[in-house]
């Protein structure tokens, strides 16, 4: 019933697949990015190919400039991480953020430029100092099932890490970096402030993304590799496409090890799994693996077979922030140089994150507003497949001196219920209600019963 009532709050008139597709395919992305590694930033072109799904005409656009959420100090993003406890000033060559150039729609033969128009809301909270989403009046409506290209010119500051975003020395992990549009429902514009305790919601739709990197530089991305080729001034291109994918991230490393391997399954289809490594996790290559394959052969029996012919890991660099994150047909895992076999922590977080390839990735859910649906149910089924498929070698766990040196506790077993965040979810039970809109938890107890009271 919790279920329906979200789905039906959401709903999109035209919301139906395209002849042949997954999906309605009704935000398509075309993008040109290049990274500048002497400025850490990037210079990007895309074309927007949107069609109103809603019930209804819309006479703006919104968008959401996720990364200006670091642009300072006052936005949203980084107040709501006060309240969260976290009082650090970001240092000085920390901040990110979005410029957009140029934006013109194109309707058929006319072509409207728009940029004067540009402005900031803040739907959420009326915060003037946020700058995470953006309105653009229109010269006139966009009718339901109407197609418009949106063309944007854009330029945008790397942060140093944020949110699981940005850069350590030549590491780079591209999460919400392109100017994204809102959902429009048949009740209007679902284009939510950029949260720290929340993540993302967009429509599906056909990537084509070419990435310019310096030569030498391994790229992974959401979709495949469609192919690479010789940039100027020593760069390579890399030209990735997805169908049916509703976000599009990417990391880049001249570090990485690339490793392959393809999952079999006797009624489930093959998926080329491609692992970016850090050469100092080399010998963790098979418990990665491993564990990916655990979860496309128990996700896939238990809720139906991964869509999607590949999936990309990717071992995030030390220090990187960018662990345990996921995103369409790429997620980053997270590990250390000592991980003990007896423990799975390097299991249960690849589980995690692949597992949201079913619930978020396939489903589609509002993470703004019902966090639950994606990571809560998540949380209860990495559970069950952790206690499937590696629960006879999990045993208590503690670090020491900092987090680096590990020590297992050979007579402690790992039960479920503590896997699931029991202990958690006791301190913090009554925190909120889980029928509030995610984004409005308190910044430091959202976790908590987003995740584990929906698992346990």
């Amino acid at each position: 019933m919790l279920v329906c009532t979200a789905v039906a709050e959401s709903s999109q008139k035209f919301d139906k697949a395209a002849p042949g597709a997954k999906s309605p395919r009704n935000a398509g992305y075309d993008i040109d990015v290049r990274l500048e590694p002497g400025d850490r930033s990037l210079h990007g072109t895309e074309r927007i190919r949107w069609r109103n799904i809603s019930a209804n005409p819309t006479r703006e656009l919104q968008l959401h400039l996720y990364w200006n959420a670091w642009r300072n100090a006052e936005s949203t993003w980084l107040r709501e991480r006060r309240l969260g406890g976290n009082t650090a000033t970001p240092r000085g060559d920390a901040w990110g953020w979005t410029d957009i150039r140029q934006l013109r729609v194109h309707w058929g033969d006319r072509v409207d430029a728009l940029t004067p128009r540009l402005h900031f809301i803040a739907p959420d909270d009326g915060n003037t100092a946020d700058q995470t989403v953006a309105a653009v009046p229109l010269p006139r409506p966009v009718a339901p099932n109407e197609t418009i290209e949106i063309e944007i010119e854009w330029s945008a500051k790397v942060p140093r890490p944020f949110s699981r975003t940005g850069y350590i020395d030549n590491y780079y992990f591209f999460g919400q970096w392109f100017p994204k549009i809102g959902v429009l429902e048949d009740a209007g514009w679902n284009t939510h402030q950029f949260h720290a305790g929340t993540e993302f919601y967009s429509d599906y739709g056909v990537y084509d993304v070419r990435m310019t990197v310096p030569r030498g530089y391994v790229v992974g991305a959401s979709g495949r590799e469609v192919s690479v080729t010789d940039g100027p001034n020593g760069t390579s291109i890399h030209r990735y496409h997805g169908d049916d994918i509703h976000d599009f991230a990417w990391t880049t490393s001249p570090r990485f090890l690339v490793r392959t391997r393809t999952f079999r399954h006797p009624t489930l289809p093959r998926v080329q799994m491609r692992l970016l490594l850090q050469p100092e996790h080399a010998d963790q290559e098979e418990r990665h693996f491993d564990a990916v394959a655990a979860t496309l052969r128990y996700y896939g029996e238990w809720f139906g077979a991964y869509p999607y012919d590949n999936l990309t890991i990717v071992d995030p660099a030390f220090q990187s922030g960018s662990r345990g994150m996921e995103y369409p047909t790429l997620f980053t895992a997270g590990t250390r140089w000592l991980a003990p076999r007896r423990e799975i922590d390097v299991e249960e977080v690849t589980i995690h994150e692949a597992g949201h390839q079913w619930w978020y990735g396939v489903v589609g859910s509002n993470e703004f507003e019902h966090a639950w649906m994606d990571e809560g149910i998540n949380q209860f089924s990495e559970s069950r497949a952790d206690q499937v498929a590696f629960g006879a070698t999990n045993y208590l766990s503690r670090r020491y001196f900092g987090g680096f040196i590990p020590w297992v506790f050979d007579d402690i077993p790992v039960k479920r219920e503590w896997d699931e965040g029991i202990a958690g979810y006791r301190a913090q039970a009554e925190s909120d209600a889980e029928a509030t809109p995610s984004f409005r938890y308190w910044p430091s107890t959202g976790g908590n019963i987003t995740y584990f009271k929906t698992a346990l």
